[in-house]
């Protein structure tokens, strides 16, 4: 049974390559047995291609007529999307610091109402409510500055 492979991943830039150059080129590109190279074109082999041999495949890629450079643009497809992961993390980390800002304003502004002279119990509930939502953005704000930032893999 055929595996998919993903467009731009490792795996599929190995297949491309030793499609192109074929056993023989592997071999002299790399130094290795064809298998060693083919056997990481299975997303399940443990080995990975080393950075070394990457460069080495694709300077011999192109060197044989090949079209455009197959691990220079895996790793630059990778790349772009730890970038974007990053920018979403940081749109989410600012969106909730917002909320937690207002709702920390909110919280204070209604405290000092509640401290003021001829407040009453009214004024103490909305106080109490404004810095039960503040505590909770703030929990949430804390909860996600604590995640660890999720990696792809592969």
């Amino acid at each position: 049974m055929t595996k998919a492979r993903a467009p731009l991943s490792i795996e599929q830039a190995i297949q491309r390559v030793v499609g192109e150059l074929g056993d023989d080129g592997v071999e002299a590109a790399t130094g290795h047995k064809p298998p060693v190279i083919r056997n990481m074109s299975d997303p399940d082999h443990p080995r990975e291609i080393s950075l070394k041999d990457a460069i080495a495949l694709d300077v011999a890629f192109r060197n044989a007529g090949g079209v455009g450079l197959p691990f220079h643009q895996c790793f630059s497809h990778q790349l772009k999307i730890e970038a974007a992961a990053t920018a979403a993390d940081a749109r989410a980390l600012a969106r909730q610091a917002a909320i937690a800002a207002k709702e920390s304003g909110d919280a204070n502004a209604a405290l000092m109402l509640a401290m003021a002279p001829g407040a009453t119990e009214a004024d103490r509930a909305i106080a109490r409510r404004e810095v039960a939502e503040s505590i909770a953005a703030g929990q949430d704000t804390l909860a996600l500055l604590q995640e660890p930032k999720p990696r792809e893999s592969g």
